[in-house]
Parts: structure tokens; C-alpha cells; sequence
């Protein structure tokens, strides 16, 4: 996850936590401008990404991993 700062994560983790199906949201790594999280979701990364889409949230995958980014 990338973001601009604490108020900024702070509100996307609430986004996520608030989308229907999102379980287990674990923070691995925390910085000032980023975080590494897992959950779990059914469907997988690309069903996330479908519904994070809606919510004007950018999930997109970079190699192995994936990327979100938020307004």
C-alpha cells in the first residue's frame, strides 16, 4: 500500500476493513509512505482489485506482488 502519510493510511485501512469480504488484514512492514498487508479475499487479488476499483482504489500487480494505491 502507498500513501502520503499517517492520516492517509489510517483512512485507507479503514477503506479496506470496511469492504465486504476482506478477512485477516495483517500490517507485515509499516513506514512513513508505505506498508506491506495480506488478507484474505474470495476470489483472490484480481476479485480485490474489481471491488477496490469501486471504492476508487488501484490494485494493480507488480511482478509478484500487488499494489494498491488510494485518493
Amino acid at each position: 500500500v502507498k500513501f502520503s502519510g499517517l492520516r492517509h493510511w489510517q483512512a485507507i485501512r479503514k477503506r479496506l476493513l470496511n469492504i465486504d469480504g476482506v478477512e485477516e488484514l495483517n500490517i507485515e512492514k509499516l513506514s512513513a509512505r508505505g506498508a506491506d498487508v495480506s488478507c484474505l479475499f474470495p476470489g483472490g487479488a484480481e476479485a480485490l482489485a474489481q471491488q477496490l476499483a469501486v471504492v476508487g482504489m488501484n490494485l494493480q500487480p507488480d511482478g509478484e506482488k500487488w499494489v494498491l494505491l488510494a485518493n
